[in-house]
């Protein structure tokens, strides 16, 4: 059986990118607007070992689990179903990724995301996040040579 990884978070901190970009493909969508993600999204993923641990350990394979973002609100009244998911990820996990956006900061939501972690009692890790482009500057389009 596979370590299962479980990335956790509110809404639109980037888990569902960090997820894509362990599992080195596109498997989780990425949208802007807030409760795009509210199943489990599962894959694997190889973790590369360093050259000095070749010969003694191969790449390992971990199971990659994408979560809602933990507070959601929507039109559909989800909320319940969504954290439920979360939960359910969070106690079959071996460890948590905790995402929050580095540009924000701590928001009270964060810190409510982090007392429920404290109450699992499964290993955690923190990741910040960020978006590479500011929000509010749009792409650049390149002018065509004359």
């Amino acid at each position: 059986m596979l370590p299962k990884v479980v990335i956790v978070g509110r809404p639109n901190v980037g888990k569902s990118s960090l997820l894509n970009l362990l599992a080195g493909r596109s498997v989780s969508i990425v949208d802007p607007t807030p409760g795009v993600t509210r199943d489990r999204v599962t894959t694997y993923a190889r973790i590369p070992m360093p050259a000095h641990l070749m010969d003694r350990e191969p790449d390992r394979w971990i199971e990659l689990i994408d979560t809602g973002g933990y507070g959601i609100e929507d039109s559909q009244n989800l909320t319940a179903d969504v954290e439920k998911q979360i939960k359910v990820g969070m106690s079959e996990a071996d460890l948590i990724v905790f995402v929050i956006d580095a540009q924000s900061g701590l928001v009270p939501l964060d810190e409510e995301v982090a007392r429920l972690l404290r109450r699992q009692g499964v290993s955690s890790d923190t990741a910040g996040s960020t978006s590479k482009r500011a929000k509010g500057k749009k792409k650049k389009k390149k002018k065509k040579p004359k």
